[in-house]
């Protein structure tokens, strides 16, 4: 997603986003037209506001060729997505939903993420 995209999808002004992130929104807009090389404090800013990679606000896409035996579309696949997709606040209710899910059917994961 575009810095504008994500922007949008957390349904935020431009003038908003800019004043949470403390950046002029003149150098914000520049950042979302390809005006201006977004600097790399600005970068960590809206990547760690976002929830999303350095990566993805720098629009940089990995090989994404599956492993062998992966299946396109998978659950998992399409979860990632829909999850990246969300605003911070859909974000976090969608991990507190999946946190109910592993409680009801007692289904412990493998990793120690933590809880928020």
């Amino acid at each position: 997603m575009t810095i504008r995209e994500l922007r949008e999808a957390a349904h935020l002004a431009q003038n908003e986003l800019a004043t949470k992130l403390q950046l002029p929104q003149s150098t914000l807009s520049q950042y979302e037209t390809g005006a201006r090389r977004i600097e790399l404090d600005a970068a960590k800013k809206l990547a760690s506001f976002f929830n999303v990679t350095l990566d993805e606000i720098y629009g940089y896409t990995p090989n994404t060729k599956k492993a062998p035996g992966a299946k396109a579309g998978s659950n998992k696949d399409i979860a990632m997505e829909a999850l990246r997709s969300l605003p911070p606040e859909g974000q976090k209710d969608a991990a507190d939903y999946l946190r109910y899910l592993l409680t009801k059917y007692k289904v412990h994961p493998k990793s120690d993420a933590p809880k928020e």
